[in-house]
């Protein structure tokens, strides 16, 4: 009965793809083949510290030879390209939930291996303002973490940190407004007093948040902070 049901469902909200919004076809799964064979993971050669692309003959990239970063180390899986903004802008702003399950798929099925090196004892998603939630309907980043967890197994936290106050897009903002504009935006209200800690997100664009995460996470007793992330952009 419940098998019909979903079939029923199917032909009147056939499933699309989270990119470009075609019907999905034959064996297609999650997104259609076109878009599929865009999709750009990173590397082969990252920054050790970020995971941001760099060359060969380079160990860090540029903002982690320059700045400060509080978290230990973190990757992102997908290069930042128009069909992962296509399909991110449809999961978060038009509510297509189905492609978190895509999405956290793809995480872990790229990040299990550093989650494993990473000895994590808690995964805790970058968390929303209230008010952006509520016009949201739901928190991206915490959709992603419960995947996460539920392939990993590893404690997922969606109440560990909160976002304090509402804070501007950042990507309206240049590195220094970016960096002032987290400045305690965000605050540990349960303790992870050495924990290894993997904070999760959707996009690593300068690094701002996840510094900031990792700075109040630390602060508060966590071991080791570490991110994984959907996509990343270039430092280039």
């Amino acid at each position: 009965m419940i098998l019909k049901k979903c079939k029923i469902l199917e032909f009147f909200y056939p499933p699309t793809c989270p990119s470009c919004g075609a019907i999905l076809k034959g064996k297609e799964s999650y997104i259609c083949r076109q878009c599929k064979e865009k999709l750009s993971l990173v590397g082969p050669k990252i920054c050790y510290i970020c995971g941001r692309e760099v060359d060969e003959e380079e160990e860090y990239c540029s903002s982690c030879k320059k700045d400060k970063k509080y978290f230990d180390q973190g990757i992102g899986v997908l290069r930042y390209n128009n069909e992962v903004k296509n399909g991110l802008y449809e999961y978060k702003h038009n509510g297509i939930r189905v492609h978190g399950e895509f999405f956290g798929k793809l995480m872990y099925s790229y990040g299990k291996e550093y989650i494993k090196k990473w000895n994590i004892d808690v995964i805790v998603p970058v968390p929303m303002d209230k008010g952006k939630l509520r016009k949201r309907g739901f928190n991206q980043a915490e959709d992603l973490a419960r995947y996460i967890h539920k392939y990993s197994n590893i404690a997922l936290d969606t109440k560990a940190v909160v976002k304090t106050r509402k804070t501007m897009e950042q990507k309206e903002l240049s590195m220094e407004k970016r960096q002032k504009n987290l400045c305690n935006a965000f605050s540990v209200v349960k303790s992870l007093k050495g924990k290894n800690i993997l904070v999760v997100d959707d996009v690593y664009t300068t690094g701002s948040t996840m510094n900031e995460m990792a700075k109040v996470l630390k602060n508060a007793g966590g071991n080791k902070v570490y991110f994984l992330t959907l996509s990343i952009t270039s430092d280039k």
